[in-house]
């Protein structure tokens, strides 16, 4: 059964006491906690679970543990050309223009949004400039944040009367729909959902000038727009998150026993993983990993993998690198060694690099391998390359 808040939990938005767990993973290890193969074992762990506050709505992260020290992550080539289609599209509606100063909060998923805006004809803002920014950009930087309310209000703070504020958040709805129970892990802090986020907006005197759905990992990845002051825009952008936040309401984000479903797949989805990495393992397959990303030993320690079911697991982060992901001490490697390797299977932990990885690492594919994406269950793709030979031996 699972355990009731922490007494001394308080919301890290509305510092409100009462809150329900909706979530509970269990002991796992910090944040970025990445050891040397000599490093001493066991590996420190935690407890991770997902409280949502009975006041404001916000889930969120129970425990503050260590702050977490991570490795700068390499982004994935979709959100790099998701970032373009966004800027595009505040250029397209007039929120950037020629000129216009933008103030990026940044996050350690990667992301830089500067060379985009910039082509654009942005400039970042200073503290020298004297203005305000015209453009305020968080990409996934808010829920690293331990005291939302303070980040949050960083946030606020910058803007002026012209300014818009574009915060593209991780939605805890996107996560419902997709079941998408291994985003909970160590660092990020907050899970948000629409209903929220306006909420905190009119709570700053901000109103809502636009939401914004992406195709980003199922759909997980979410923009809302506001802006000070009483003048909400044109109809069809205040309408845009008025029906956003009512489609999320609808899916559960602000019911207990909705995000509760989460911990269902959790079980089914790691008892999954392993039951495909045992047979793989009694018929004589070569398995490896891509994507030391924080998400991946939350899944590994779930479903209880380790070295004699991976090889190692490839990452394109140097300075992820040499080093081993935790519980486990499965190595970390470099793409460029999965053809040493020689896997026959690749488990893909972060689904949306598949394109990417394809293209980057055609050597498992071209010698017969598959790769198999988490989506949240094990599925294997059909070697394209293979795919394609045959096309062409067929045609002759």
């Amino acid at each position: 059964m699972t355990r009731p808040p922490a007494p001394a939990w308080h919301c890290r938005w509305c510092g409100g006491s009462a809150g329900d767990v909706v979530l509970d993973l269990g002991d796992q290890p910090p944040a970025g906690l990445l050891p040397r193969p000599g490093d001493a074992l066991p590996d420190p762990t935690e407890p991770l679970r997902m409280i949502l506050c009975a006041t404001c709505g916000l889930a969120q992260l129970e425990e503050d543990g260590r702050p977490p020290v991570e490795e700068p992550g390499v982004e994935p080539s979709a959100m790099v050309a998701q970032g373009r289609r966004v800027v595009a599209r505040l250029a397209s509606e007039g929120l950037l223009r020629p000129g216009s100063t933008y103030r990026q909060f940044p996050s350690p998923h990667g992301g830089d949004w500067g060379p985009m805006l910039r082509a654009a004809g942005a400039s970042p803002w200073s503290e020298d400039d004297g203005e305000p920014a015209d453009v305020v950009l968080d990409v996934f930087g808010l829920m690293h944040d331990a005291d939302v309310a303070a980040a949050w209000d960083r946030r606020v703070r910058g803007l002026g009367t012209g300014s818009v504020l574009v915060v593209q958040y991780h939605s805890l709805a996107g996560d419902l729909r997709t079941g998408s129970w291994h985003t909970l892990r160590p660092g990020h802090y907050g899970y948000f959902s629409a209903p929220v986020l306006l909420a905190m907006a009119d709570r700053s005197g901000l109103v809502p000038v636009g939401a914004w759905e992406t195709e980003l990992q199922g759909g997980t990845g979410v923009l809302v727009l506001a802006r000070p002051g009483s003048d909400r825009g044109s109809r069809g952008a205040a309408g845009s998150a008025a029906q956003l936040e009512r489609q999320e309401r609808a899916l559960g984000v602000l019911d207990a026993a909705a995000l509760r479903s989460l911990g269902d797949i959790a079980g089914r989805a790691a008892a999954a993983l392993g039951d495909y990495l045992a047979r793989c393992d009694a018929v004589g397959l070569r398995v490896a990993g891509y994507s030391a990303a924080s998400r991946t030993p939350v899944i590994l320690t779930m479903s209880g993998t380790g070295t004699r079911e991976l090889l190692a697991v490839a990452d394109a982060a140097p300075g992820k690198q040499g080093r081993c992901l935790p519980v486990g001490r499965v190595p970390v490697v470099a793409p460029e060694a999965l053809p040493e390797l020689q896997p026959d299977r690749v488990v893909l932990f972060v689904p949306e690099l598949l394109d990417e990885v394809r293209q980057t690492c055609p050597e498992v594919e071209e010698r017969g391998g598959r790769w198999v994406v988490l989506d949240p269950y094990p599925i294997e793709k059909d070697p394209a390359a293979r795919a394609a030979v045959e096309r062409r031996e067929g045609a002759r």
